[in-house]
């Protein structure tokens, strides 16, 4: 009996310790998403969005150089555009997919289409500020300015819906393991409580309703044999009564 119950007993603290250890990683699961958000997903949009003012702020500053002539302007225009490609290169450090290089491929190329034609307004500029090449030059970079715009904003867009989308895949995983997880302990539970029942009945409740019943015929003078067919505690004990019952009995006659 003694060795049954330790048995259950180690089995309880298994399953206790197996919950922990489940819980733990659980836990670890959920931090590594989080983590996910915080050190890429958030700063990734944050960055892209520098960027994109980055680039805004020095394309105003090359307006107002085209149209007033103003150097310091010029000079803002140049380092918001240092500014941009900085932000860029930490952008690109953040990239661990190939989506993500991809997208940071793409980014470069739009960033350096702006790049050259205002650059180029300005060479046209500073030679002849009256001419049709640098009314043309400024459509054509108007035009990129849109695309660029176009696609920054729909990219952000796409890697916000993503990002949450991969979160919430990641949640959502992590709930259904946790469920199926919990399913199967709770049967387990049931199975050992199921067990520990039937073992408490079988091996303590009715040998001791034996034994019990067999003192009380004995009381009343009607020997009989207890049988208990175990060589534990209580088949140790029914041994000894019934070699008790049987001696008083013969020193009786």
């Amino acid at each position: 009996v003694t060795q049954k119950i330790f048995f259950i007993f180690v089995l309880m603290i298994v399953l206790v310790l197996n919950s922990w250890a489940f819980t733990f990683t659980t836990v670890l699961d959920f931090q590594d998403s989080f983590a996910t958000v915080q050190q890429y997903s958030f700063p990734s949009v944050v960055l892209t969005s520098e960027l994109k003012d980055d680039v805004h702020v020095a394309l105003l500053a090359v307006y107002d150089y085209v149209a007033t002539g103003d150097a310091a302007s010029k000079t803002v225009y140049q380092d918001q555009f240092t500014e941009a490609i900085r932000t860029e290169y930490e952008l690109f450090q953040l990239s661990q997919t190939n989506t993500d290089f991809e997208f940071t491929q793409q980014f470069n190329e739009k960033l350096l289409a702006v790049y050259n034609q205002a650059d180029e307004l300005v060479v046209l500029y500073e030679q002849n500020p009256d001419t049709t090449a640098v009314r043309e030059k400024l459509a054509t970079l108007n035009t990129a300015r849109a695309d660029f715009n176009s696609f920054v904003e729909t990219e952000i867009t796409n890697q916000i819906s993503l990002q949450i989308d991969q979160a919430n895949s990641n949640i959502t995983s992590t709930v259904q393991t946790i469920q199926l997880y919990l399913v199967g302990v709770s049967a387990l539970v049931l199975l050992i409580i199921v067990f520990v029942a039937a073992f408490i009945s079988t091996n303590i409740t009715k040998p001791i309703r034996s034994l019990t019943q067999a003192a009380q015929d004995f009381g009343r003078g009607e020997f009989h044999k207890v049988t208990i067919h175990r060589n534990d505690e209580l088949g140790l004990f029914a041994k000894t009564f019934n070699t008790m019952a049987a001696n008083i009995q013969a020193s009786q006659k």
